[in-house]
């Protein structure tokens, strides 16, 4: 069971910038009800406003994988990236797909739960959910990140989609 709840589109925390966080005795908790919070969600990333807390903190990862705990990340994009269009959903926008350009290679620096700096480079998937969380802890929404047409198509996809999961429900 988890700690943690998914705040919605709306909530004002999804805007904002965040502070570093401070490594304690309670970091490696945070960290493991993230993960826990994610993998509920079917998720592979999670940043720490969208469980209410404007920290520099995210999550990501897949249980076939293992999961990174990266707290107050710096990210540059890797000399030999290149732009990619990836589908990309938000925890806390069920149900919005939107088409976004990002890069596909970024290099992370961060400290891990144990509050030991590492460096890693991240390709394909992995560097658009990093770009995504990045997104999160300066108050960036994914949503932002595409036009207007793109997406009201894809809000009008949603509202669909919706309608069907609740005509199945009746």
């Amino acid at each position: 069971m988890t700690k943690y709840k998914l705040v919605g589109e709306n909530d004002p925390i999804l805007k904002q910038k965040c502070t570093d966080h401070i490594v304690s005795e309670h970091t490696e908790q945070l960290a493991v009800d993230m993960i826990t919070t994610m993998q509920e969600h079917d998720g592979i990333g999670l940043a720490a406003p969208q469980v209410g807390l404007a920290e520099r903190v995210f999550v990501v990862g897949h249980q076939s994988q293992g999961f990174v705990v990266c707290i107050n990340p710096v990210m540059t994009i890797a000399e030999d990236a290149e732009e990619e269009t990836y589908t990309e959903a938000c925890l806390s926008f069920p149900h919005l797909e939107l088409k976004v350009k990002r890069k596909n290679a970024v290099l992370l620096e961060y400290t891990n739960a144990q509050g030991v700096r590492k460096a890693t480079k991240f390709v394909g998937v992995w560097a658009q959910a990093i770009q995504h969380e990045m997104d999160h802890l300066d108050g960036v929404l994914f949503q932002e990140r595409v036009g207007g047409t793109t997406l009201s198509l894809a809000k009008s996809k949603r509202r669909e989609k919706l309608k069907r999961i609740s005509r199945k429900k009746k």
